[in-house]
């Protein structure tokens, strides 16, 4: 993916001679490299960090959606690296995500009055739709006997509550970019 940045990086440069708008120029990085948190985009279009060193200036984006302060606070304890933002209305996932574009959305599965297994289901409809950019969903069990219906439910990944920091950053950091 990163390769293909650079490659358009500099077709961009090539190609255009100027004549494309800044904004033409990020919606078609963005639209080669989904997935690139947007500062890497930004960093990579202004040339002042090469894509590269980029990557080190751009910390995973982390949406939690839970209502539990508990599940919040665990989370938080385990993303000192990571950009967090939180959700505690199901209902808003969507639009968070949206707003946010982050690259990995924890979906607690009691969150609310929609439950997880549904803020899921909208957040994929939501991706396939192209409303939001993709994202990797990660469910957030009660126990281990829910993980038949973390993979029915369109998740990514999951992890069972009570986690371990460790545990946490372990599922963040080795889940695959979505596409």
């Amino acid at each position: 993916m990163l390769a293909s940045l650079l490659n358009l990086v500099g077709a961009i440069g090539e190609d255009q001679e100027g004549t494309a708008t800044p904004r033409e120029n990020f919606a078609a990085l963005r639209r080669a490299s989904p997935k690139l948190p947007t500062q890497i985009l930004l960093h990579a279009l202004s040339g002042k960090v090469g894509a590269f060193d980029a990557l080190e200036f751009a910390p995973m984006r982390v949406l939690v959606v839970a209502d539990a302060d508990w599940v919040r606070s665990e989370v938080a304890a385990a993303s000192s690296d990571f950009e967090l933002i939180e959700e505690t209305d199901p209902s808003k996932a969507v639009a968070a995500c949206g707003e946010a574009s982050p690259d990995v959305v924890l979906v607690d599965l009691q969150v609310g009055s929609m439950g997880g297994v549904a803020v899921t289901r909208d957040l994929r409809d939501a991706i396939l739709a192209r409303r939001i950019d993709d994202a990797v969903i990660v469910l957030l069990l009660d126990r281990g006997a829910d993980e038949f219906i973390a993979g029915r439910s369109g998740a990514d990944a999951w992890l069972v509550k009570p986690f371990t920091p460790q545990q946490l950053r372990s599922v963040l950091t080795s889940v695959p970019a979505a596409d």
